[in-house]
This record gives structure tokens, sequence and C-alpha cells, in this order.
């Protein structure tokens, strides 16, 4: 056993022995009015409420965070990295095209939410840009084209990661 196991250990044999303590030597220990029960369960009833309340926006901003990461990951990933045949190469672009349209639909659902739908649109824009482009290109000219539009997208995910963040500083700043 470590020392904060022990000192736990003690502390609720403590409170146990102070329980049992009151218990007996105070007759009117469990007699209390409606009133006070009554504003206790509003309180536990409150602080649950607001706790959580913002664990689920938390949680919200994490998972939009991560999808953000996961887009920004992609949008960096260099597709053309040795020669393959033409064949291998599209199923690379198809799949990599799928992940980042899922990803970029996954964020429309809760982007209105968290007041980033303007960036979201944006990557939607500029991921559509990028599909128009792929359509129309073979293995030797997709890297160059590709990487204005990728680093573009990249750049407006650091942008709603930070617009994540700071609306909640925001807020923050304003209740003072």
């Amino acid at each position: 056993m470590n020392l904060r196991q022990i000192l736990w250990a003690l502390s609720m044999l403590g409170l146990i022995i102070l329980i049992v303590y009151n218990i007996r030597n105070n007759s009117n220990f469990f007699i209390t009015s409606i009133h006070f029960i009554i504003n206790i369960i509003i309180a536990i009833v409150f602080a649950y409420y607001l706790v959580q309340n913002k664990n689920d926006e938390r949680k919200r901003k994490e998972i939009a965070e991560k999808v953000l990461r996961d887009i920004q990951l992609l949008s960096l990933t260099k597709l053309v990295d040795s020669p393959v045949d033409k064949l291998e190469f599209m199923k690379k672009i198809l799949m990599h095209k799928r992940s980042l349209n899922n990803k970029i639909k996954a964020l429309e659902g809760i982007g209105d939410a968290l007041g980033i739908n303007e960036h979201i649109k944006y990557i939607k824009d500029k991921f559509e840009e990028y599909e128009a482009l792929i359509d129309e290109m073979n293995k030797e000219n997709y890297q160059g084209s590709s990487d204005k539009i990728m680093f573009l997208i990249d750049e407006k995910c650091e942008l709603a990661i930070v617009e994540l963040y700071k609306r909640k500083a925001n807020k923050r700043n304003y209740r003072k």
C-alpha cells in the first residue's frame, strides 16, 4: 500500500467513527425538516445539471477537435510517395476523398452548436474544389495542384480549433 491509499483509508475510517459517534450521542440526528431536504435535493439536481451540461459541451468540443485534427492529417498526407501504377494511385485517391468527405459530414452535424459553421463551410467548399481537381487530373500533376487546396484546408482547420476554445474564453470574460 502506498501513502495515498493509507491516507484515504484513515480518512474514511475517521469519517465512519465520527458518523457513528454522532448517531449514538445525538438523539435528534435523524430529525430534519422537509424544507432542509428539499433544499438539498434542489442543490444536488442543480449541481448535477450544471456539471453534466459542461461535460457535454467539453465532449462535443473534444470530438470536433479530434475530427478537425484528422482532417488536417489527411490534408497533409502525401499520396504520391513512390512510383505506383495508375490503378493503385486512383484507389488511394478514392479512399482519401471518402475519408475526408466522411469527416466533413461528421463536423457538419455539430458545427452549429459549436459556432464553427463558417469554417466548416469553407473546408467543404475547398474539399469540393479538391474533388473537381482530382476528377480532371492524372498522377503526374496531382501533387502540385492539390497542395495549395490542402494547405488552405489545414489552415482553416487550425482556425476552427482555435475558435472552439476562443468562444468559451469570450463567454467567460463577458460574464465578469
